[in-house]
């Protein structure tokens, strides 16, 4: 009642007008499917219970500007909506609307403060036979590399995979004699084990993710976060599961600059950090990437009082580098990384082993009896992000400020334990991440009508958990 009293109707017929044919008998009107679908995530609905509550609801009918005797729709057509969103490539067209309609109410402004985390997203999958498990696997893992690494399986996958495995198993003609069927999965079996070689030769780009397997997705959630104003999530960015963090932070902030809404400073996590994302941030968005950085895995950076990276000095002009102990480097060489040609080259740097032998810091320096110390340096630009930003994180300017970062965890809580954030409905990548953007949990700080600067703490009124179906739509 107070979204319709603050905000109005929010969507219009004219906001999905391109989804629909000009010709035909008139559709139920879109606006009124887009506001259901926000409720229907929202409260964990199955369609046919979401199409139930348009029915019987009266606070339903309010926001929906209906009649109280008014018979709904049919719950298809909420699948139907969907269907619409997707084929138009218009998931983000929900979220997009809301936003506009807060900045409109002065509760969202550009280069403001961001802050951004990720959660695992369980996969809605159903059993399948051993021949369907066969092709299935085999299917999903192209998919994988696919994402991945598109232009690299396009030179190792034979043609005639294209009709094999294009197709889910189950929507292909399968053999029906038992001999057919047996061939079939020998034949997958073998094209599985062609894909495994080629993936372990050398030069195959990387693709794991803390070594272990998820069936299913990632999912990004970007929110507000100035002081004294409400808290509004912004984006919702979904993935494989596969794909890391660091891998969507420069995607995440061209889309939030598409919708005129880039941070001035952007919260992440020491996932999304890296040189890559911390120079692109700066240079093409003008955004402060704003997180803890990797440690050095070298033994050096993980001994205290030993000698890392940070300890010596480079001069880039001259080529050369300097020890703590004063001693300069006897080689300066550039090199390129193989698996990531799309990297700046790396620098690799070596001291004389006559130079460390008898050097009364050799301990704290190099293990090695046989070679000299040597320092593999990144590109200048990404050397100088992140030595310009590793001094920031023992600051307590910096430990203020990264501590509204925190916050964010309290959006991620009530999306897993109330809102289902953590399991598909439907199947499918592109059907999870419209029930990602449109599916998030309400915060105290942004409800209608709320004080803004109110805390990030989450209360649950009683009754809130929503009742989950035992078989979804759609």
């Amino acid at each position: 009642m107070l979204l319709r009293d603050r905000l109005g109707a929010v969507f219009a017929d004219a906001d999905f007008a391109d989804l629909y044919p000009a010709l035909g008998q008139p559709g139920y009107a879109p606006w009124r499917l887009a506001l259901v679908t926000l409720m229907q995530f929202r409260e964990g609905l199955s369609d046919r219970q979401a199409a139930e509550a348009v029915r019987g609801r009266i606070d339903w009918k309010y926001l929906l500007a209906l009649e109280l005797a008014d018979a709904g729709f049919d719950h298809s057509v909420l699948c139907e909506f969907r269907g619409r969103l997707l084929e138009h490539g218009a998931t983000e067209r929900l979220l997009a609307r809301v936003l506009e309609t807060a900045r409109e109410e002065g509760l969202l402004k550009a280069r403001g403060r961001q802050r951004t985390d990720s959660t695992h997203v369980l996969a809605a999958i159903r059993t399948l036979d051993r021949l369907e498990l066969v092709g299935e696997t085999l299917r999903a893992a192209l998919n994988a590399v696919a994402v991945a690494a598109p232009g690299w399986l396009r030179a190792v996958v034979p043609a005639d995979w294209h009709e094999r495995y294009d197709r889910r198993v189950e929507n292909a003609r399968l053999p029906e004699s038992t001999a057919k069927r047996e061939a079939y999965a020998v034949q997958a079996g073998a094209d599985g084990y062609l894909l495994q070689d080629a993936l372990d030769r050398p030069g195959t780009p990387a693709g794991t993710r803390g070594g272990r397997e998820w069936v299913g997705y990632l999912a990004h959630l970007t929110e507000t976060c100035d002081e004294h104003a409400p808290r509004l999530a912004v984006h919702a960015d979904t993935t494989d599961a596969g794909v890391h963090e660091a891998m969507r932070t420069m995607p995440i902030h061209a889309a939030l600059a598409a919708k005129g809404l880039a941070p001035s400073e952007h919260l992440a996590d020491t996932a999304c950090m890296g040189a890559d994302p911390l120079t692109a941030a700066r240079e093409r968005y003008g955004i402060g990437l704003i997180g803890p950085q990797h440690r050095d895995r070298s033994w050096q950076g993980l001994v205290e009082g030993a000698f890392d990276v940070a300890d010596f000095a480079v001069d880039r002009d001259e080529r050369v580098a300097r020890c703590p102990e004063g001693k300069r480097s006897a080689s300066w060489a550039s090199h390129r990384n193989s698996t990531r040609p799309h990297r700046d080259a790396f620098v690799q740097v070596r001291f004389r082993l006559a130079d460390c032998r008898p050097c009364p810091s050799r301990a704290r320096c190099t293990r090695s009896s046989t070679r000299g110390r040597h320092l593999n340096l990144s590109s200048r630009r990404e050397h100088e992000a992140l030595v310009g930003a590793r001094p920031r994180q023992g600051t307590d300017a910096y430990r203020r400020l990264y501590a509204a970062r925190q916050g964010i965890e309290g959006t991620m809580s009530p999306g897993v334990r109330v809102f289902g954030l953590r399991q598909a409905r439907y199947r499918g990548l592109a059907k999870t991440a419209l029930q990602r953007s449109t599916s998030r949990p309400p915060r105290p700080s942004t409800s209608i009508g709320s004080r803004p600067g109110s805390p990030d703490a989450h209360s649950h009124p009683r009754g809130s958990r929503a009742s989950r179906p035992s078989q979804r739509d759609g």
